[in-house]
């Protein structure tokens, strides 16, 4: 049995991996193509959108540079017309003047300059060895740089942002340098000239000198900071360096980078990553939004489809278990007129035959042949069935074993055809002569057994003289000869308890009849009490 329960267990086992590898096919057919198609697009879609992105940062940190190239070009000419004035180089050229002294006449004409240009925080004039000459306004100044031009600075205690410094030649006569004018100016001016693109970039904007840095708020102003930027000399070069990075903070963004020309700064344009690839984000969402309707919708088709394949299959596994068992009645039904349909169609023609050959083959198990009567394994069976019956209501049971007499002879003198014919007419007689109920079968050779289910002795007994005088007066095929037999009766629970002690008894009793001279009955009862 537990043999048995493993195989149904493996047979479940099979039909729930052949739905598993179906669902599986299916949903992967639906989900590769979508989620192939889908990552193509989302990695098109990133690079075409890196490729705008980047090229959107390059272009505005080009606006800005060009901005900021502008307003320190401006201020370069602002100071080459202050530097350029008479009054400056004449005082260079001649330390005093009609009247008043070079210096004083300078430091006035800066003066003048910085009441109509209050840009300019601080303006100086060193002669050509370096020595002071003029200063109009506060702070330090440091020393002209080689050649003059301007940068950016951060000197400590000048202010909380960083101040542009210009260096101007100043040349006489002959183009020969007499001095330098030093012009140092606030950068607000800046921060208004910018105040477009900080209007929609502020957030991403960031100037970085070698040694401060700062970002842009909404408002346009920026807040700085002494702290070196990194990738400072990276980004030097003539052409915007996009890249992507990580800031200190560790926000993850694509940056762009460029020098400003002739001065020590570099603009910096930023955005997140997250920011610049939300739509790809999105297209990644909606990509897999669909994948996932897709495999949905593939897999209740694919259900409903398994479940169409899979129920003949399993009506064909539950036909095949019955037939295993036993049961050649079971049939599959027909559900569809596809293949699956014709092997059902063939399962059930097959099954037919299968019972009428079982048919056949039982009855022959169960039957003799020549007299068409139970054989004896039948009648051990039916023997053993009675007799529960019998233990289990009490009732009595009757065994009557019959011996045609002299049979042997009748064969030797008439041949065996006539022999055969003579039993076959015993076998009809017998079954003429007793109850439905009643069993009776060919013990072997011209011997008969009859089982008598709920037959008292004395009624087993009349059945038994009725069969008697009908067998005498039987006539069968050619030979008129007459046929008697010998009887022995056994009866439950009086004559054995068992089945084999019952034949053993009726066939005493047969033997009995034999021997006093044959055509009688003997019971078994009477048999043992003679005894």
């Amino acid at each position: 049995m537990t043999e048995r329960h493993t195989q149904l267990d493996g047979e479940r086992l099979s039909r729930v991996g052949v739905r598993a590898k179906v669902l599986s096919l299916a949903v992967a057919a639906a989900l590769a193509p979508a989620l192939l198609v889908g990552a193509a697009s989302y990695f098109a879609a990133q690079s075409i959108l890196l490729e705008k992105t980047t090229g959107e940062l390059a272009g505005r940190t080009e606006a800005v540079v060009h901005i900021i190239d502008s307003w320190v070009a401006e201020r370069r000419q602002d100071v080459e017309i202050f530097g350029s004035s008479f009054v400056v180089t004449e005082g260079l050229a001649r330390p005093s003047s009609v009247g008043a002294p070079s210096s004083t006449r300078i430091r006035d004409y800066l003066q003048q300059v910085q009441e109509r240009s209050p840009l300019y925080q601080t303006l100086s004039v060193i002669d050509a060895a370096g020595r002071p000459v003029a200063r109009a306004g506060s702070g330090e100044m440091p020393p002209p740089a080689d050649g003059g031009g301007a940068r950016i600075l951060w000197i400590e205690g000048a202010g909380e942002e960083p101040v542009l410094y210009l260096d101007q030649p100043i040349r006489g006569a002959g183009e020969a340098q007499v001095g330098t004018l030093l012009a140092a100016g606030a950068l607000g001016s800046l921060w208004q000239r910018l105040s477009p693109e900080l209007a929609t970039h502020a957030g991403g904007l960031r100037l970085a000198t070698p040694l401060a840095r700062a970002s842009f708020a909404r408002n346009g102003l920026p807040a700085w900071e002494k702290a070196p930027f990194p990738g400072f000399e990276r980004c030097r070069g003539p052409a915007p360096v996009v890249s992507h990075y990580r800031t200190e903070s560790g926000v993850d963004v694509l940056g762009a980078c460029r020098a400003v020309t002739g001065v020590d700064l570099v603009v910096v344009q930023e955005v997140e990553a997250t920011t610049a690839f939300a739509s790809v984000r999105e297209l990644r969402n909606t990509v897999l939004l669909i994948a996932l309707a897709g495999a949905l919708l593939v897999a209740a088709f694919a259900w409903a489809l398994v479940v169409r394949l899979i129920r003949p299959i399993e009506a064909l596994v539950e036909g095949a278990r019955a037939v295993s068992g036993g049961d050649y009645s079971h049939e599959v039904r027909v559900l569809s007129r596809d293949e699956f349909g014709y092997v059902c169609a063939v399962f059930n023609e097959m099954t037919r035959a299968l019972r009428a050959t079982h048919g056949q083959l039982e009855k022959m198990a169960r039957t003799d042949e020549l007299t068409g009567l139970f054989n004896r394994r039948h009648l051990d069976a039916a023997l053993e069935a009675e007799l529960a019956r019998a233990r289990r209501d009490g009732a009595p049971l009757g065994v009557l074993m019959l011996d045609l007499d002299h049979f042997k002879a009748f064969n030797d003198r008439f041949g065996h055809p006539e022999g055969d014919a003579r039993l076959r007419a015993v076998a009809e007689l017998l079954r003429g002569q007793l109850r439905p109920t009643d069993t009776v079968a060919r013990y072997g050779g011209e011997e008969f057994t009859v089982l008598l289910p709920g037959s008292p002795q004395g009624e087993s007994a009349r059945i038994a003289e009725r069969i008697r005088r009908r067998l005498g007066e039987l006539r069968s095929g050619t030979a008129n000869a007459v046929t008697t037999g010998s009887f022995g009766l056994a009866e439950w629970p009086d004559d054995g308890e068992t089945a084999k002690e019952l034949i053993a008894a009726a066939d005493a009793a047969l033997y009995e009849a034999k021997r006093r001279g044959r055509d009688q009955i003997v019971l078994a009862g009477a048999l043992e009490q003679a005894r």
